[in-house]
């Protein structure tokens, strides 16, 4: 279907015994939790989709609001972490809607939540909603009627992200300022070099146990290499109920 491309890019495809197969493989970082699911679902066939499985059900602002804080339940904005740190309902996540956020998603919940889409318009909500059938994440319990624009509108609580630049952190490292610096890329990353002090907590495993020995009393900033998965990552923090959370949006390059 892609030319063959997997075999030429795929590290893992390019072992040449399946010793080496096995050695690549365990030493690999760590995927996204919905490969396991998707693994054995290939293996046995899925439901076809078919053409059109239409719109999830429209929720209003109200509603949307009360989700971000159900057990259960993920709030996924779709829109650029720039917008989602302007204003954002409370609770929810920063998937985005470009680039790998089908795989942010895999990272960060359960095929067995339930979802509702938030995003610019309704037609980005039925499109990921859409994207995220085909991954096996099908409990959509609906969309934000209206999209952002209706949230925005309505009294219902926002909350918002402060931004910062790799300049900053450097600045207030170089100053002795007290802080943490998060650093939430892959572990073969990190260890190819870090920012002084830095603690790794990869995004796919940021969870209440992971993020135990974190202090809540400082501000945290939260960089990735180059601003989208330090943005899902600041969102996690703040659902998790971290206060103090800076969403540094480029990566150590800008040293």
């Amino acid at each position: 279907v892609n030319g063959g491309r997997e075999r030429r890019e795929n590290p893992l495809l390019r072992s040449r015994s399946f010793v080496e197969f096995v050695e690549r493989y365990l030493t690999s970082d760590p995927f996204p939790r919905y490969y396991q699911g998707m693994r054995a679902r290939n293996r046995r066939g899925v439901p076809d989709l078919g053409p059109s499985p239409g719109a999830p059900p429209r929720r209003s602002p109200k509603d949307v609001a009360r989700d971000g804080g159900r057990a259960g339940v993920r709030v996924v904005d779709l829109r650029s972490h720039r917008e989602f740190d302007a204003g954002h309902v409370p609770g929810s996540l920063y998937i985005g809607h470009e680039g790998a956020y089908t795989a942010w998603l895999g990272w960060t919940c359960r095929a067995a939540d339930r979802f509702v889409l938030v995003g610019a318009t309704e037609a980005s909500q039925a499109e990921a909603g859409l994207a995220l059938r085909r991954i096996g994440f099908d409990r959509i319990l609906g969309q934000l009627g209206g999209g952002w624009p209706s949230y925005a509108g309505s009294s219902e609580p926002q909350r918002t992200t402060r931004r910062a630049r790799m300049s900053e952190v450097r600045r207030a490292l170089t100053l002795g300022e007290p802080m943490v610096v998060l650093d939430v890329r892959q572990p073969s990353e990190f260890a190819q070099g870090h920012l002084p002090g830095a603690r790794s907590i990869p995004l796919g495993e940021i969870s209440a146990r992971s993020l135990s020995a974190v202090p809540r009393d400082l501000p945290i900033y939260v960089h990735c290499a180059r601003g989208e998965r330090s943005a899902v990552a600041a969102a996690r923090l703040e659902a998790f109920g971290f206060e103090q959370v800076v969403h540094v949006t480029d990566g150590p390059d800008h040293w």
